[in-house]
């Protein structure tokens, strides 16, 4: 595979800075294993072997999966699919492969996406994509049946949008603006959706944005800290107690003064039994 190109302008690029480190980790391997047309594969589990050959096993596909999918949203990539006889598969593209790179090869590794195949998801059996179903209808009037499939939200999708729906109304509610939503926070969603109850998720949310703890205020209520203290605010919500970093220093304090006592009184005793 030859050299790829990087170009300075990576640096000030606000499409690259709405991605999760993660997801721009994911793009510049992906540009080393795409052919000279900017064509791949782009099932989740090839590209796992194919950028993170020494992180099979410690990364796994859903995880590959969901970086994948911000560079979908941030229209730096698009998938599509075509259909062989062994069955389908899934391919993608870089959407502005000839703007920054050099095509030497003159035939590329894959047929070319086509306006009737591409699509807009990730063939994977992890929960970021949609599931779809069979749906059977009886028209007795007729005797006859028939099957059509539909497509509904995954529970990670499903959880994600509707506490993103919790968090918004808090958070325009307390300031009078409506949050910023990007690939980045799409990402970290799905991501605190998978480590608190997926129904809990918009309450939990919501009173992360009426917290008035002084790290959340002063940043104003992001989602990368409502990701980073998900399991802290579940607790609190669930208890109702919202440990404050004063209540903290409070609390350590008092253990400390609890063990200085303990140990005083643990001293006492070992001299009273010396004693003759």
């Amino acid at each position: 595979m030859p050299n790829r190109m990087i170009r300075e302008s990576c640096r000030t690029s606000p499409t690259l800075d709405g991605l999760s480190a993660e997801a721009e980790r994911l793009f510049w391997r992906l540009t080393t294993v795409a052919d000279d047309f900017g064509r791949f594969e782009a099932d989740p589990r090839v590209l796992l072997a194919t950028c993170f050959p020494l992180k099979v096993g410690t990364i796994m596909p859903g995880q590959v999966a969901l970086w994948f999918e911000e560079l979908i949203h941030a229209s730096l990539v698009q998938t599509y699919a075509i259909v062989r006889a062994e069955g389908s598969k899934l391919l993608g593209f870089f959407c502005t492969w000839e703007k920054h790179q050099y095509c030497r090869a003159k035939v590329s590794k894959f047929p070319p996406p086509t306006d009737a195949n591409i699509c807009s998801h990730v063939l994977t059996d992890s929960p970021v994509v949609t599931e779809r179903h069979v749906v059977t209808e009886r028209h007795e009037k007729h005797g006859s049946t028939e099957h059509h499939e539909v497509e509904t939200p995954s529970p990670a999708v499903a959880g994600a949008t509707q506490t993103w729906e919790g968090y918004a109304a808090a958070y325009t509610g307390r300031y009078k603006a409506a949050p910023v939503r990007n690939a980045k926070v799409n990402s970290q969603l799905k991501q605190f959706i998978r480590r608190v109850p997926s129904d809990e998720g918009p309450a939990i949310a919501a009173f992360y944005v009426s917290h008035n703890a002084a790290l959340y205020v002063r940043a104003m209520h992001p989602i990368d800290l409502l990701l980073r203290d998900a399991e802290k605010l579940r607790t609190e919500w669930v208890t109702g107690r919202r440990v404050t970093e004063s209540g903290a220093r409070a609390a350590d304090q008092r253990q400390e003064r609890g063990s200085i006592a303990h140990r005083l009184l643990d001293k006492a005793e070992r001299q009273s039994r010396a004693q003759p």
